[in-house]
């Protein structure tokens, strides 16, 4: 029984991506027309707090070619960074979520999008 068990764990694991690295998904652009744009570039990067819950840094790629990324926000606790570099293409949204022990309350979030090993965006939310 316990054999039979294993596989199904196993599979449950990787379906809720406990223990799997993290990478930057896509989105619908409804769900960054939610928040508010903020930032300069060939794209706009949108910062998304949900009290509690979690910290959102979204990418809206508007021009130029494919390139590699990595999206970061720096907040009330310090810096965070996403999991690793992600490809994107023109029309492209992408965003990464942390959650706690991240702060998601009252503060200054600057979230900012580097491609290439250049920052290509940025942008600020103040939380009241």
């Amino acid at each position: 029984m316990t054999r039979k068990l294993i596989p199904v764990l196993i599979a449950i694991v990787a379906l809720l991506g406990f223990g799997v690295q993290a990478t930057a998904s896509a989105a619908p652009r409804e769900t960054v027309n939610r928040c508010a744009q903020v930032g300069f570039g060939a794209g706009l990067v949108c910062v998304e707090v949900n009290r509690g819950a979690w910290v959102t840094v979204w990418y809206d790629k508007r021009s130029s070619g494919r390139q590699s990324c990595r999206l970061r926000y720096s907040g009330p606790d310090g810096g965070h960074e996403d999991d690793g570099t992600f490809t994107i293409d023109p029309g492209q949204v992408k965003g990464y979520r942390w959650y706690p022990p991240v702060h998601t309350g009252s503060g200054s979030y600057v979230g900012s999008v580097s491609c290439n090993g250049t920052t290509a965006s940025t942008g600020t939310l103040v939380v009241p």
